[in-house]
């Protein structure tokens, strides 16, 4: 079965820009892709520019990185990842899936 565009995804490129972050719908996604420890289902977490900085740093300092992009996530109302998340991938612009680990 192939995918046919829609409306809804016009509606949802629309949406996610208003809003200021990308749905994970939308081509442009970033941020963070892997399951939900407990349901084990799909889960994206959006992130904006400097979270992304943050959680890409190898520096000597980047757990402490890690978590301060952790705790910004969870002021922006979304999940905390530390625990919850199994973490595959951090997505950049759709398109680049950089292994997290």
């Amino acid at each position: 079965m192939s995918y046919q565009y829609s409306l809804f995804d016009n509606d949802v490129r629309k949406c996610a820009k208003a809003v200021g972050h990308p749905h994970p719908l939308c081509n442009d996604f970033q941020g963070l892709r892997g399951k939900h420890r407990a349901t084990g289902y799909p889960l994206d977490i959006p992130l904006n520019g400097k979270q992304l900085q943050l959680a890409r740093d190898r520096g000597p300092h980047m757990n402490d990185l890690w978590d301060m992009m952790c705790d910004s996530i969870v002021a922006n109302g979304y999940i905390d990842p530390r625990g919850n998340m199994d973490i595959d991938f951090i997505v950049l612009k759709g398109n680049d899936l950089h292994v997290f680990h």
